[in-house]
């Protein structure tokens, strides 16, 4: 959807990013948040976007020259606690911010844009053939098929990509399909 459309920034309307592939929309003139687009967390080193203006489609005012990692972003409510909160919630997943997986008796959060939770085939699957678990890390490969995998090292992701966080489903090869 290049150039004006009919539709809003939020609904798909606007200018595209123009990384081969992507179809998000592009936070400065040509790239999305994802491929370098708008502005960067302040903190040295770090190249994530930070959360200055970040969500268009519900109009943020003020913001952040950080990411959510360095405390950009909105924060958690619950006593104590410095983690960022979920979606339109005021808490993290601990404290039971987010989106809860819609599979019966299920209580974890949903990954994503799915509705339902990584155990309950929600989120980003491993690429692998015939392999239905969970995605961690940057490969898009499941923890079994991370480690097997030249470049994946043994390392399982990181947290923000579902890798970290012990206890989370995908671990293992059980229980995974829905």
């Amino acid at each position: 959807a290049q150039g004006s459309t009919q539709f809003c920034i939020a609904h798909g309307g606007g200018r595209r990013c123009t990384h081969p592939g992507c179809t998000k929309g592009a936070r400065d003139r040509f790239f999305c948040a994802a491929h370098g687009g708008g502005k960067r967390c302040s903190m040295s080193s770090c190249t994530k976007a930070s959360l200055f203006f970040l969500c268009r489609a519900t109009a943020a005012v003020g913001g952040s020259s950080l990411c959510t990692a360095h405390g950009g972003g909105k924060r958690c409510t619950a006593p104590g606690c410095s983690k960022s909160a979920q979606s339109s919630t005021p808490f993290c997943v601990k404290h039971g911010g987010g989106r809860l997986c819609e599979r019966a008796g299920c209580e974890k959060v949903a990954r994503g844009r799915t509705r339902f939770c990584a155990a309950h085939g929600g989120g980003i699957r491993c690429r692998m053939e015939r392999c239905n678990r969970a995605a961690v890390g940057k490969l898009q490969l499941c923890r079994v098929h991370n480690q097997q995998h030249p470049d994946g090292g043994g390392g399982g992701g990181s947290a923000a990509s579902g890798g970290g966080g012990g206890g989370s489903a995908g671990a293992g090869g059980g229980g995974e399909s829905a």
